[in-house]
């Protein structure tokens, strides 16, 4: 069931003239559409996409009066925004990620080529060495090398997935729903209804 669930995520909004700021950080004063969003609405939209898959779909659908038509756009632009920021700085993260991860890719080869192919031509048959000096070298050449190769192999996967979110989240669809539409207020009796029932 969580697969079909997941499959498609609407995210509902509601916005009047009266709960417009309660989407914005309240210490903002700059223009409606470049405010930042408040804390707790993105916790909201965060719980929302607990059940999200690579290849699920996402909208909003925004209800409000046909008065109130107007703020739905600043309110999306300031939603698409604070989303394309993130999307660019886990970007940039996962940039970070494989260039670090490359390079000490690089370096760790680079000690067990020293390791394989140097120590024996500075150290020859002849000298001796200990056979566990040689094991301990040759463990811990492995060692350093794990490491860059796990973290490139296994870890792509939560960076590319919320990447793909982000993506998401900044260019999803907005449905708007009308809140005097006689269709949507029959719906909204119905689950008040609905809801008498259930604390009776």
């Amino acid at each position: 069931m969580s697969k079909v669930l997941s499959k498609r995520i609407s995210i509902f909004l509601s916005i009047d003239r009266k709960t417009v700021n309660n989407y914005f950080n309240t210490h903002d004063n700059s223009t409606l559409y470049k405010r930042q969003l408040r804390f707790d609405f993105e916790q909201y939209l965060e719980g929302l996409l607990a059940n999200y898959k690579r290849h699920t779909l996402l909208c909003y659908k925004v209800t409000c009066k046909k008065e109130d038509e107007d703020l739905v756009k600043p309110l999306m632009h300031a939603v698409r925004r604070h989303f394309y920021m993130l999307e660019k700085q886990k970007r940039s993260e996962f940039q970070k990620f494989k260039k670090r991860n490359y390079r000490l890719l690089f370096l760790s080869m680079m000690a067990v080529m020293f390791f394989h192919g140097v120590l024996p031509i500075i150290f020859p048959p002849e000298l001796s060495i200990e056979p566990t000096i040689l094991n301990t070298l040759d463990v811990f050449s492995w060692v350093i090398l794990w490491r860059p190769i796990d973290k490139l192999i296994f870890h792509w996967n939560p960076y590319l997935k919320e990447i793909s979110l982000l993506h998401k989240m900044a260019n999803a669809t907005v449905i708007k729903v009308n809140s005097n539409d006689k269709l949507f207020q029959k719906t909204d009796e119905r689950i008040a209804i609905q809801k008498s029932m259930v604390r009776a």
